[in-house]
């Protein structure tokens, strides 16, 4: 009886830290190739905006309270300077500082880093 008692303590107390352990946050799925994606922050009032055929970046700033967006150009470059501009050809990917993303050609191969604050 005491195994029995032990065996469903240990197994619930695993079950919780698993269940627990995994937190992910739901992200909306997107068109890869769509124009222009939205990239969720781990800061709750800030997002990025990527044009995917050219890699220009916004930050978008959201007032939650007075209902007020702010646009902040983040990276004017134009990386397919010179290559195909074709929708989808970049993409973002988070690291683990809040503030810093991989910008990706996703058909060279090429990575910058991006920062915002």
């Amino acid at each position: 009886m005491l195994n029995k008692k032990w065996f469903l303590s240990a197994f619930c107390c695993f079950f919780c830290v698993n269940v627990f352990a995994q937190t992910s946050i739901f992200e909306p799925s997107q068109e890869p190739t769509a124009p222009y994606r939205l990239f969720e922050t781990k800061d709750a009032q800030a997002f990025v905006v990527l044009e995917t055929a050219v890699g220009r970046l916004w930050l978008v700033k959201v007032d939650v309270k007075d209902n007020e967006r702010s646009y902040i150009l983040l990276q004017e470059a134009n990386f397919a300077d010179g290559r195909e501009r074709i929708h989808g050809r970049f993409t973002l990917h988070p690291t683990e500082d809040i503030y810093v993303f991989l910008l990706i050609d996703q058909i060279d191969d090429k990575m910058w880093e991006v920062q915002f604050h």
